[in-house]
């Protein structure tokens, strides 16, 4: 994975700044840079010494509503993981 491709600002997009706060770098691909072509997206992914985790998927993607939803699911995920 090419971790050049997209570095946030916050002044990009709204969400970005809760981007910008996340205790990790966040980068932003497109479908053709991930990796793994058969991945449902849009997805959020942590790459770890061990590869690609899935930290919310296109399924849970689907059924999140708002920003704050995603916000959320996305520290719970993290969490789980001793992050954050």
């Amino acid at each position: 994975m090419r971790g050049d491709l997209w570095r946030v600002r916050p002044e990009a997009s709204p969400g970005a700044e809760a981007v910008a706060r996340l205790p990790l770098p966040a980068v932003f691909l497109h479908r053709d840079d991930v990796p793994r072509r058969d991945m449902p997206l849009p997805a959020v992914l942590l790459e770890t010494a061990n590869g690609l985790e899935t930290l919310v998927s296109a399924r849970e993607f689907a059924g999140i509503a708002s920003l704050e939803a995603l916000q959320a699911a996305l520290a719970s995920a993290l969490r789980a993981r001793g992050i954050g």
